[in-house]
């Protein structure tokens, strides 16, 4: 294909052209959300399930129920009393709070024994957690009231999940795109359309429209480089957007119809990263940690 020489992958022997819904669909079938992840999400929105019912569900998974938990004590919360069951976890945080905990953790916990470099994903996951944990707090603090705004934080951090689709699919090309990126010293995105004439944000979108996750984190997955492209939730990506770039300490990089939409500049922003910033360490701490 002229311009984009590798967008192809070898499969027994052949060289094939790709689509980023089959680069998507090629790690969805290595990393499919889990069943209590599953349940948990249909539980948080119907109305006639308790606590303990959604805590049974968790409660299956031992490992996922022990992360949860050291989340919930985590200084994020900052809770006066120790939480010691699943149940008291969703009657203090909520159960919305809760399935976007089990979805993070999920998805952190299964991309773990793919991609093989420890030291890229920690960076990776540490930036998405800073990301996500800056949208959630620039939400609460913009001039709009943004609806479900604890969805930011999950929407943050999936937002270049399509990188690691291809850290796990495309490793040598990933390293080609990197390499290109500094000598050229282009954005990522840029090299990743000369080498491979598609982008993390296309794959992830993929990615995510394959899980069957809500239609606010696709596209912020999809356009939080390009937020004036979003049609269905402009403020919520644009909260990405800005969340991504100040997580980068690049925010000369917003675009300035985005600070007009959230109805505030520069300057409040920085101070409301602050608390994000803060947070974010602690929920670092809890999600990544594998004691």
């Amino acid at each position: 294909m002229q311009g984009a020489p590798w967008r192809s992958i070898q499969d027994e022997g052949k060289t094939m052209p790709i689509s980023a819904t089959e680069l998507a669909r090629g790690v969805s079938q290595l990393v499919s959300l889990p069943d209590v992840c599953l349940q948990v999400n249909q539980m948080a929105e119907d109305e006639t399930c308790s606590a303990e019912d959604m805590a049974r569900v968790v409660q299956r998974d031992p490992a996922l129920t022990s992360q949860l938990l050291r989340i919930a004590n985590s200084a994020y919360y900052g809770l006066a009393a120790k939480v010691e069951t699943v149940t008291r976890a969703i009657t203090v945080i909520g159960s919305r709070e809760l399935r976007d905990l089990v979805l993070a953790t999920s998805v952190i916990n299964n991309f773990a024994t793919l991609a093989g470099d420890r030291a890229f994903l920690e960076a990776y996951w540490r930036h998405s957690v800073r990301v996500g944990c800056i949208a959630r707090t620039l939400a609460r603090g913009a001039a709009a009231r943004v609806l479900h705004s604890e969805r930011l934080f999950v929407a943050g951090l999936l937002h270049d999940i399509g990188r690691l689709v291809m850290a796990v699919r495309i490793p040598e090309l990933l390293r080609v795109m990197v390499a290109l990126s500094r000598s050229k010293r282009i954005p990522m995105r840029e090299a990743e359309r000369l080498v491979f004439d598609l982008d993390h944000g296309e794959v992830g979108a993929a990615l995510l429209s394959d899980w069957e996750l809500p239609e606010v984190m696709v596209e912020a997955a999809a356009w939080h480089h390009e937020p004036e492209r979003a049609e269905g939730f402009p403020m919520e990506v644009a909260l990405v957007h800005v969340a991504d770039a100040l997580a980068h300490d690049r925010a000369d990089e917003v675009q300035e119809g985005c600070w007009a939409l959230l109805g505030m500049d520069t300057r409040r922003a920085r101070r409301l990263v602050r608390d994000g910033e803060s947070k974010a360490e602690a929920m670092s701490g809890g999600l990544l940690s594998r004691g």
